[in-house]
């Protein structure tokens, strides 16, 4: 037990760490206007890849237990407790990495990524973590009857939706999209469903 509270960063976790401390000592005020902007749209690009990163580790700590191994009840009592973070935002987490990153079944057979389209988006810094927790949430919300091609094109709608629309606007494309879908049609693969299944059950 002892173990898992010695562990030590990465070298490029801790490089990252260094030229970050060293970025905000600079002052904002050298920029001219137009850079200003660029360094905002930058940053916000960084801190939403980050926040991938971060969900990438919270789907580690899933599929190795780590929870049951610390003591706390789940993964969501772990983060609350260690990160210090509120339990509304520790759910989003947890969601987000059953949702984007790849997961196992209960029997250790692996499944695949359920919502790969919104995964590549938001590692690529185009999502904000709100604007994941709506696609995810709506993921969520479609009939689990749903046809996987039925299923996918939902998922682009929204991805697509989310790189050029905030939030408020991306919750009204999300209420129209789920009065359109229909259900009927080709049953999705017995994989797919675990994979569902596994999503709504975190």
């Amino acid at each position: 037990m002892e173990a898992l509270h010695s562990g030590v960063s990465s070298a490029g976790l801790v490089e990252l760490q260094s030229a970050v401390s060293a970025y905000v000592e600079q002052d904002p005020g050298r920029l001219s206007d137009a850079d200003q902007l660029t360094e905002l749209r930058f940053l916000e690009q960084l801190s939403r890849q980050l926040h991938a990163a971060m969900i990438a580790q919270v789907a580690s700590v899933q599929r190795r237990g780590l929870a049951g191994r610390l003591g706390p009840a789940s993964t969501k009592d772990l983060l609350v407790s260690m990160l210090r973070i509120s339990p509304s935002d520790t759910a989003g987490r947890v969601a987000a990495a059953g949702a984007l990153c790849a997961q196992t079944s209960v029997s250790g057979a692996p499944l695949p990524v359920l919502l790969p389209a919104t995964a590549a988006a938001a590692t690529e810094g185009v999502l904000s973590a709100e604007q994941v927790g709506i696609i995810v949430g709506t993921m969520n919300e479609l009939p689990a009857q749903l046809p996987a091609e039925e299923f996918a094109h939902a998922e682009q709608i929204l991805v697509r939706a989310a790189g050029h629309l905030g939030p408020k606007d991306l919750r009204n494309v999300r209420t129209r999209l789920l009065a359109t879908i229909d259900p009927d049609g080709a049953q999705p693969s017995e994989e797919q469903q675990r994979a569902r299944r596994s999503l709504s059950m975190r």
